[in-house]
């Protein structure tokens, strides 16, 4: 029982996200991905400051431990939410979901360094599987069909790489500190002062100054993404990085079973099925060793 109430929280954290990659497709439709991106960390920040009142204790903002909380939102969603819509925007929904999930590995591997967690013969199997799978990512669907450069495919994995760093780095706050919500609150300043930069650095200020549908998509997205933070900041509080990543690992499976059953927004070959299962099977031997 101990350990079903942070799976559970995984798993709804990993549907969750599975739904806002699509949401975060529509928004793209018609706003500039970095102004998109901005736009989300405000309403994902702008929702946790009005519950703060009622869930937060004044005197956390200035325990040493919201260092990691600022370091970890400066990672995800900061950067993290920035690579995302990026990926989004040139590879697609599924294959930034399926690239994405190389998160676990990140995450043992910081966990590795920095919280003495062991290696064994699983994890190196798991390791393999996943270069597999991700080596398999140029091949997902025929060459005249797609439509974006090589190197797009870094996006989602920088994005995903992103991840798997906040993770540890968020859980090694909550040691000091163990509110998820103060966890994500901070996180999502940082992350907002970020995408402030990056839009400012980019010239994408502008972008900012009209207000449509595809604006409000993006309000949407960062509250959905707000939720999908604080279920995956929950569950790492009750839960070892290496119980809860498994379960976050079945991101991908979500996305493909939303994409055939729901949205029907790309069309899906026998190469992302095996992709799926040679990505989420490698991550799951990684983090259960």
């Amino acid at each position: 029982m101990t350990d079903l109430i942070p799976i559970l929280l995984a798993l709804a954290a990993a549907n969750i996200l599975a739904g806002n990659v699509f949401l975060q497709r529509y928004a793209l439709q018609s706003v500039d991905p970095i102004a998109g991106a901005f736009l989300s960390v405000v309403a994902m920040a702008g929702m946790f400051w009005v519950l703060s009142p009622f869930t937060v204790s004044a005197e956390w903002f200035l325990h040493p431990a919201v260092r990691y909380f600022v370091l970890a939102g400066i990672l995800v969603p900061g950067l993290g939410q920035f690579l995302q819509m990026q990926s989004v925007s040139r590879v697609g929904p599924t294959l930034t979901a399926l690239l994405g999930n190389i998160t676990p590995v990140v995450s043992a591997a910081v966990a590795i360094v920095f919280l003495n967690e062991s290696i064994g013969l699983s994890m190196v199997l798991g390791f393999c599987l996943m270069v597999a799978g991700v080596a398999l990512a140029g091949r997902v669907v025929p060459q005249h069909a797609r439509s974006f450069a090589w190197w797009a495919l870094l996006l989602p994995m920088a994005a995903a790489a992103a991840r798997g760093v906040a993770q540890p780095v968020s859980k090694i706050g909550m040691l000091e500190i163990p509110s998820p919500i103060f966890a994500t609150l901070v996180m999502a300043t940082a992350s907002t002062a970020v995408l402030l930069v990056i839009v400012f650095a980019t010239g994408r200020q502008n972008a900012l100054r009209r207000v449509g549908v595809g604006e409000g998509w993006f309000l949407l997205v960062g509250l959905v993404n707000g939720v999908g933070i604080l279920l995956i900041n929950s569950a790492v509080k009750l839960g070892n990085i290496t119980l809860v990543a498994p379960f976050l690992a079945t991101t991908p499976i979500w996305v493909l079973l939303m994409n055939w059953a729901i949205f029907r927004v790309e069309k899906l070959y026998w190469r992302h099925g095996a992709m799926a299962l040679f990505v989420v099977v490698g991550a799951m031997l990684v983090v259960i060793r």
